[in-house]
């Protein structure tokens, strides 16, 4: 999980995060990515990682960035409340459909585009 963070990358992306279709809710199956999670923060204490969601562009502008801070504030309340990481090492922001990684014409492309990454300040 994040193996770019493990091998010291400042930015990765998040892969095995879902949520319910128009939902922050957290679907079961993500549970063992989130404990990869923390386990790499307990690894890595000095870390403060930004939890940052994205969605595709179906919907609009002024549900789907709501949508992806929920998302990322989902995954924050995770990491602290199931597996202790402290609150003040997480930061989640929502960037709705701003910084797409694909093309949204496409159902791959806006899979690809619904993602959570985590990215951390590196000096």
């Amino acid at each position: 999980v994040a193996p770019g963070l493990a091998s010291g990358a400042c930015r990765a992306e998040l892969h095995g995060v879902y949520f319910e279709t128009g939902s922050a809710a957290l679907r079961p199956e993500s549970n063992l990515t989130i404990y990869r999670v923390a386990e790499l923060l307990k690894a890595e204490p000095d870390w403060v990682i930004t939890i940052e969601g994205h969605t595709d562009n179906v919907g609009s502008v002024s549900s789907n960035l709501p949508l992806s801070q929920n998302r990322a504030e989902a995954v924050r309340a995770a990491l602290v409340k199931t597996y202790k990481i402290p609150v003040d090492h997480l930061t989640a922001k929502g960037f709705g459909e701003a910084r797409p990684v694909e093309t949204n014409e496409t159902i791959e492309g806006r899979a690809r585009n619904r993602r959570v990454e985590l990215s951390r300040k590196c000096s």
